[in-house]
């Protein structure tokens, strides 16, 4: 089994193509996000990286031609102006944050974190259905924090050539989040029923949404 590759592709639309090693679209989601970064050293510093990675895709040493799909990776793309992205995952679960700019022709325009995505391999008919994380919204202020300290960690680990620790710390960490997650969208379509039933006397599935 091929593992999924760190970076994704996504249409304007945000629908997931065919993989490949490439940037996502350059579409702002969060305009209002409530993380923001004077330039892209604070970036990579958020994500515990000591500096800006100067090659497109950088990658953990495990990546050497075909690598065993259940290695902890890392990746980091960016085209300096306009979007950055940076991935962390193994064949079971790959966190991505993504990073743009509002005004990217204007050298002052802050970063800010625009997607938070969590593709835990989960499915429904056949197509991904990852946990979205909103960026704008202070209610879950507590779970980007928590995944922030996670991948300063995990990445610090890494540089110590702690794998196993890493990875265990990884995914020890994202569990609760995912939970969590699950736990406020399972209560988000208690409550669409509901209102759908009150409004029409009969229940219209609810889109298949994670946050």
């Amino acid at each position: 089994m091929q593992r999924r590759p760190l970076i994704r592709l996504h249409d304007r639309f945000g629908r997931a193509t065919a993989p490949t090693m490439k940037l996502p679209w350059p579409l702002v989601r969060a305009p209002e996000s409530l993380y923001r970064y004077d330039n892209l050293l604070q970036v990579a510093d958020a994500v515990g990286l000591s500096g800006v990675p100067t090659n497109k895709v950088a990658l953990s040493p495990w990546m050497d031609g075909q690598p065993k799909t259940g290695f902890l990776q890392t990746g980091w793309m960016t085209d300096a102006t306009r979007q950055t992205a940076f991935e962390i995952g193994d064949n079971k679960t790959i966190l991505s944050l993504h990073f743009r700019r509002n005004a990217p022709k204007d050298a002052a325009s802050p970063w800010h974190l625009d997607v938070l995505e969590i593709d835990d391999g989960r499915t429904d008919q056949g197509a991904p259905v990852p946990c979205h994380i909103p960026c704008d919204e202070a209610e879950y202020n507590a779970q980007v924090t928590a995944i922030f300290h996670n991948v300063r960690g995990v990445v610090g680990l890494m540089a110590l050539d702690d794998w196993r620790g890493a990875q265990e710390c990884f995914h020890d960490n994202l569990a609760p989040v995912i939970r969590h997650l699950d736990n406020v969208s399972e209560i988000m379509a208690a409550d669409h029923e509901f209102e759908f039933r009150e409004k029409f006397g009969e229940v219209q599935p609810h889109p298949g949404l994670r946050l």
